[in-house]
C-alpha cells in the first residue's frame, strides 16, 4: 500500500475497530451473548483486513488517470454495494430467530453499537462500490500499472482473508436466516473478487 492509501486505511480502522471498540467497552459488562472478540471478522478482520482492502483499491484508483464516465460508474458500484449490504443488514433485524450478540440482543433489536455498525457497513461498502466502479473504467482505458497492479493484489489478498474469517463466523450458524443471508452476500463478494484477481493476474502492467 502506498502513501495514498494511508489515510483512507486509517480512517476505515478508526471509523470501524476504533469505534466498535469503545463501544464494547461500554458494554461488554452487560451483554450476556457474544461480544466483539467472538468473532474472527469484527476483531481481527476489521483491524487489519479491512483497512487493508479499503487502502489497497483507494491507491489503486488514485494511481489511475480520470476518465470520463467515472463518476456515473462509481455511483452505479456505490448503489449496488451499498443497496446489497442494506438488504443483508434487514435481513438480520428481521430474522425472528437471529444468532444474538452483543449488537442484537434480541430479535429485530439493534442496541446502539448495532445501528452504528449497520451504517458504517453500508457506507463503508458504498464507498468500496464506488472506488471499484470508478477505477475499473479508469483500468480498461488506461491499463494497469506496476502500482496499481500490487495496491489490488494486496486489496484482494486481503479481503480474501476477510471472506474467510466471515465464513468461520458464520457456518455454525447457518440454521438463523440471517446468517444465510450474509453466506449469500459474501458468495458474491468471493466470486467478484475471484474475478478481479484472475484479471489481475493475467494483465501485464503496461506502465
Amino acid at each position: 500500500m502506498n502513501r495514498d492509501g494511508i489515510l483512507p486505511a486509517a480512517v476505515t480502522a478508526i471509523a470501524g475497530f476504533g469505534t466498535m471498540n469503545a463501544l464494547w467497552a461500554l458494554e461488554s459488562a452487560r451483554t450476556p451473548h457474544r461480544g466483539l472478540y467472538s468473532y474472527l471478522a469484527s476483531s481481527l478482520g476489521d483491524a487489519l483486513c479491512i483497512p487493508v482492502v479499503v487502502g489497497g483499491i483507494s491507491a489503486a484508483r488514485i494511481g489511475l488517470p480520470k476518465t470520463t464516465g467515472g463518476k456515473r460508474a462509481g455511483a452505479v458500484g456505490a448503489l449496488l454495494s451499498a443497496g446489497a449490504t442494506l438488504a443483508t443488514q434487514a435481513a438480520w433485524l428481521s430474522d425472528p430467530n437471529p444468532d444474538l450478540n452483543w449488537t442484537l440482543p434480541a430479535p429485530h433489536t439493534f442496541n446502539a453499537a448495532g445501528w452504528y455498525h449497520g451504517a458504517f457497513s453500508v457506507c463503508l461498502a458504498g464507498y468500496l462500490g464506488y472506488q471499484l466502479g470508478d477505477m475499473i473504467l479508469r483500468l480498461r482505458r488506461h491499463g494497469l500499472s506496476r502500482s496499481t497492479r500490487k495496491a489490488l493484489l494486496t486489496a484482494t489478498a486481503a479481503g480474501t482473508v476477510f471472506s474467510l474469517l466471515l465464513i468461520v463466523d458464520n457456518v455454525p450458524n447457518l440454521d438463523h436466516a440471517a446468517s444465510r443471508a450474509s453466506m449469500v452476500l459474501l458468495g458474491g463478494t468471493g466470486a467478484g473478487m475471484g474475478a478481479l484477481l484472475w484479471w489481475i493476474a493475467r494483465q501485464r502492467p503496461t506502465h
